[in-house]
């Protein structure tokens, strides 16, 4: 039943977005920073305890393995805790405030109280091997728990344009230790088969099981 849903969820959100897409509106969001400093509990609304305290569209340092990157956090206003989240690779060059409003992602997050978590590339383009690393490293560090709370069971990965690609080399990555639940590419599949054989031969902490032996629930839309 879990995976059911699961797969119910995923399929609403990317018909949703996808939806979305001819939908242009005026942008009405502002990057904001993450509180420097400031008690959680005593943001709380008592009466409501669960409701995530902050709201709107933050950026995010991420900073770990001598990569200083970023990464943008879309928190809906009608996000409580441990609501699904989804990690989204934009194409390159894509203006993060337009991409939420054209695309319809504000919209669907808003609808149904999700995260959103927006990979940045560290120039005009995506670099594979190094943001493969710059993945792991966002995944890590919005699963901290403590302005918003993402939960692996509940993590969800879509990928567009010249991002298509790396969000499937990252998704075949993400299946040990499990960061994903399901995810969906809308581009090009330039996976080399060597990729995918090394990747699918990883152990996992499951003696016997490799990663390749894993089933995730998958979608590609190629261009």
């Amino acid at each position: 039943m879990k995976r059911i849903v699961s797969l119910l969820l995923v399929a609403g959100l990317l018909c949703t977005a996808l939806t979305g897409l001819a939908l242009a509106q005026e942008p009405d969001l502002e990057i904001q920073e993450f509180p420097a400093s400031g008690d959680m509990y005593e943001m709380m609304d008592l009466s409501d305890p669960y409701k995530t305290v902050i709201s709107g569209l933050f950026r995010q340092d991420i900073t770990e393995g001598g990569l200083d990157r970023e990464c943008y956090v879309y928190i809906s206003p009608e996000n409580r805790q441990m609501e699904a989240n989804v990690t989204i690779i934009p194409d390159s060059g894509t203006d993060v405030v337009d991409f939420l409003t054209e695309s319809g992602w504000k919209d669907t997050a808003d609808e149904q109280g999700l995260i959103l978590l927006i990979a940045k590339p560290d120039g005009r383009t995506w670099d594979t091997e190094k943001d493969l690393t710059y993945l792991n490293n966002m995944w890590t560090q919005t699963h901290v728990r403590y302005w918003y709370n993402c939960q692996k069971h509940n993590s969800y990965m879509v990928a567009y344009g010249n991002g298509a690609t790396l969000g499937q080399m990252w998704g075949m990555q993400a299946v040990a230790p499990q960061k994903l639940v399901s995810f969906a590419t809308f581009g090009d599949f330039r996976v080399d088969r060597s990729y995918i054989e090394r990747t699918a031969a990883q152990a996992t902490n499951v003696e016997g099981v490799t990663v390749g032996d894993i089933p995730m629930p998958v979608w590609f839309f190629v261009s």
